[in-house]
This record gives C-alpha cells, sequence and structure tokens, in this order.
C-alpha cells in the first residue's frame, strides 16, 4: 500500500453512535486469495464467525447487544488488488424466537398471576375486576417501546463490534481501512 493510505486500526465507533456507512478495506491481494487468507484467520480464532457465501462474498459476526449480525463483505476487483465493501445484515431467527416467546408467555402470566392474587388474597376473587383486564395492558402496551430500545441498542453494539472486525480483517489482509465513500446526493425534492 502506498504511503498516503492509513493503517490497519480503526478505533471501534462508540456505542451511542448514529448510524454511517461502514469503511471499505483495500489491498494488494487479489479476490480470489482473499477467501484462503481469512479461513485461515478464522481456523485460528482470530475471525469469529466467518463463512464464505456461494456469491463470492463472507461473512464474519458483528456481535451486538442482544441480537448478533452478520458483518458481509463484497470483495471487488481494485487494481492492483481489491477494495472489500462492507454492510450489517441481521438474521431474522433471533427476532423470531423473541417474539415467538413474548406471545407464548403473555397469557401463561395471567394464569400464574390470577392464581398467585386468589391465593394470597382470598377476597381478590370476587372483586369486578378480573386480572386479565388490568395484566394484559401492562405487558402489551410497552413491547412496542422495548423491541425498538432493544433493536437500536442492538444495532448500535453491532456496529461498533463491525468496526473492530474490519480492522481485524484489514490486519490480516495486510491491507487499509479508509472511510466510505458519501453517499451520492438524492434529487432535490
Amino acid at each position: 500500500m502506498n504511503a498516503t493510505t492509513e493503517p490497519a486500526t480503526l478505533a471501534p465507533a462508540p456505542i451511542s453512535a448514529p448510524s454511517a456507512p461502514l469503511p471499505e478495506v483495500t489491498t494488494d491481494l487479489p479476490p480470489a486469495a482473499l477467501p484462503a487468507r481469512l479461513d485461515e484467520a478464522s481456523r485460528r480464532g482470530r475471525l469469529a464467525g466467518y463463512t464464505p457465501l456461494p456469491s463470492g462474498d463472507f461473512s464474519v459476526t458483528a456481535y451486538g447487544d442482544k441480537y448478533d449480525y452478520d458483518l458481509i463483505a463484497s470483495p471487488l476487483p481494485a487494481p492492483p488488488g481489491s477494495r472489500l465493501a462492507f454492510r450489517l445484515s441481521l438474521p431474522l431467527k433471533l427476532p423470531l424466537i423473541l417474539a415467538a416467546t413474548i406471545a407464548f408467555t403473555i397469557w401463561p402470566g395471567v394464569w400464574l398471576t390470577d392464581s398467585m392474587l386468589t391465593t394470597y388474597f382470598p377476597s381478590y376473587a370476587s372483586l369486578p375486576v378480573k386480572t386479565w383486564m388490568w395484566y394484559l395492558p401492562l405487558t402489551i402496551l410497552p413491547l412496542p417501546w422495548m423491541c425498538l430500545s432493544l433493536a437500536r441498542r442492538s444495532r448500535a453494539a453491532a456496529e461498533s463490534s463491525a468496526h473492530e472486525m474490519i480492522a481485524k480483517i484489514a490486519a490480516e489482509l495486510g491491507g487499509a481501512v479508509h472511510p466510505a465513500p458519501a453517499p451520492a446526493p438524492g434529487p432535490a425534492a
């Protein structure tokens, strides 16, 4: 690499940082040589979750708060070697498991709470207000805010982890990390 590129280290983004384009990596290695080098690093425990994809891309794990993301890299030829462009992708498995767990545990919670209240307070059964009338709003109404907060924290943590993984990938390939190019301006409204 030439002297004008920055070294292969990049400080991780702070957890509270807003979403920004991920940096790119340039290396003197051709795209065909990247999988072997990264597979070796993965086998030695230096590249968590490395998986080659059929499209020629590869993914590594970017650790989130509750949801881990896939950091997907697309190797592109860039003379004299290659350029890696990165993007984050959330596998839907964990959010679906969380949604199913929430859905299947709310109604049993009504039964459990009702049973506990009638056991410890026998006069509770004679009240006109039934347990489900107050329990369901208390458990269901906060769910959108909880899910939004969970998604934001996981995305921010995954972006921070992605910056660390990009620096590791650059070091493994003997490349350099560069800020992502600025997006092209959209049409004026």
